[in-house]
């Protein structure tokens, strides 16, 4: 389980400064689950979205924004696991597939 806290600066009534360390566990705490414990992750610069891989070989895409999980790759072969992954957000005017 991966834990979130809303770093917006209020919960419900209440008004905070997201950038006093004090104040990180303030907002509304969100948890998404993958299938094993974290082994390596990359976010994006907003820290909403991330790649993250577990320790049971799969590749997952996470947005705390949407509350979603998804799994994109899972390799349960052991000579061919993946170590590290990159997070570059792309927006979709800038990606062009090239026909061959």
């Amino acid at each position: 389980m991966l834990h979130c806290w809303d770093q917006s600066g209020r919960n419900g009534d209440k008004e905070y400064s997201a950038y006093n360390p004090y104040n990180f566990f303030m907002g509304v705490q969100s948890t998404l689950t993958i299938d094993g414990n974290v082994k390596s992750s990359s976010y994006d610069d907003t820290g909403n979205q991330a790649i993250v891989l577990s320790t049971s070989g799969s590749m997952w895409y996470l947005s705390w924004i949407e509350s979603v999980t998804l799994r994109l790759k899972y390799c349960h072969n052991p000579q061919h696991s993946v170590n590290a992954a990159e997070f570059k957000y792309v927006a979709p005017g800038e990606f062009t597939i090239e026909k061959e």
